[in-house]
């Protein structure tokens, strides 16, 4: 229940249990309690942490802990802010290092050892990283809301998206056929490899089936990601089952994009009321596109390639803002080690 990227509780996956279970109040998530995974399956995901800006009626589960600060001695706050910091990662990570169940205890935790300024001084420092992190907030928001769009003009004609392209569908590939090391061909699994706007590579397979190839579209046809799409950049990937590859022939490709984008919760209707969300090969072949001609098609990327170029400028933005909250933390570490 933690965003990783920007450290905040997310609670849009909560469980919920019967009011007739009882749970000690120290498992009760309090305003400034700071919130950790203290057990995973992946080491990745040990040592997230967010802060709880209120007192809540939720409870924490056994993967997960609360850190409490003493505010005598130290602002929940900075401390959360310290436990952001790649440094505590670090230790984390050399301290489970090798272990077979990767958890925390309390008394691993303990020996952490931050810097500790008298507690104005703490204020001081969380005032300015919590003014840069406004901008921050800002540029996620307009990241996270953006989306491309293309307005229909109603003289336009509407075809089927069959009509425009070739439609490759992805087959599995067994576990022991593919791998992590870069050896053979990139193997796309689903939306989990999409990047903003090409996928991303991150497994490879020597015995690959159904062969995607550079500037075909990614569209996600199974499963919670249904409808997503994404670009490929790669000379050639083999997909899964989870994908098809569009490749376009009698349109701008770019424009073909755009519109499947805005077709996202036509996509998600058409595969509900399946235990695994789906759509088949004949429901992708027959997604309505609208075509105008080819100079309308450019112009309209034209434009939405310079509103991209603005989001991209927030994206930069987030890492210049990043750094120096990191450097107002730096600067009060001096020669201290965890």
């Amino acid at each position: 229940n933690i965003d990783k990227d920007a450290h905040t509780l997310d609670l849009s996956e909560i469980k919920h249990v019967s009011r007739s279970l009882d749970f000690p109040d120290t498992k009760k998530l309090l305003k400034n309690d700071i919130l950790i995974c203290l057990a995973s399956g992946s080491k990745v995901h040990i040592g997230k942490v967010a802060l709880s800006l209120d007192d809540t009626e939720f409870y924490f589960g056994g993967f997960m802990g609360a850190v409490r600060a003493n505010s005598s001695l130290v602002y929940p706050h900075y401390l959360y802010y310290q436990l952001r910091r790649a440094q505590f990662n670090s230790f984390l990570r050399e301290q489970i290092s090798g272990a077979n169940i990767n958890n925390l205890s309390a008394k691993l935790l303990y020996r952490f050892r931050i810097p500790l300024p008298p507690l104005g001084v703490q204020k001081e420092i969380v005032a300015e990283i919590e003014e840069y992190q406004k901008v921050i907030d800002g540029a996620r928001a307009v990241i996270k809301n953006y989306r491309p769009r293309i307005h229909v003009d109603p003289e336009w004609p509407m075809v089927e998206l069959g009509e425009l392209c070739t439609l490759s569908s992805g087959q599995h590939i067994n576990k022991e056929d593919y791998n992590t090391n870069g050896n053979g061909i990139g193997y796309l699994t689903g939306p989990a490899d999409f990047g903003e706007p090409y996928a991303i590579v991150s497994k490879w397979t020597t015995r690959p089936k159904t062969i995607a190839k550079r500037g075909d579209i990614l569209i996600t046809v199974k499963g919670s990601g249904l409808g997503k799409v994404n670009l490929l950049r790669e000379e050639n990937v083999a997909i899964s089952r989870q994908l098809m590859a569009v490749r376009v022939h009698d349109a701008v490709p770019e424009f073909v994009y755009s519109s499947l984008i805005q077709m996202y919760d036509h996509i998600q209707d058409l595969g509900s009321g399946a235990a695994i969300p789906g759509i088949t090969r004949e429901d992708v072949l027959r997604l309505p596109i609208p075509l105008p001609n080819s100079e309308v098609q450019h112009s309209i990327i034209t434009e939405i390639e310079a509103e991209q170029a603005l989001v991209h400028a927030n994206r930069e933005l987030i890492e210049r803002f990043e750094k120096k909250i990191q450097d107002a933390i730096a600067r009060v570490w001096g020669d201290v080690r965890g």
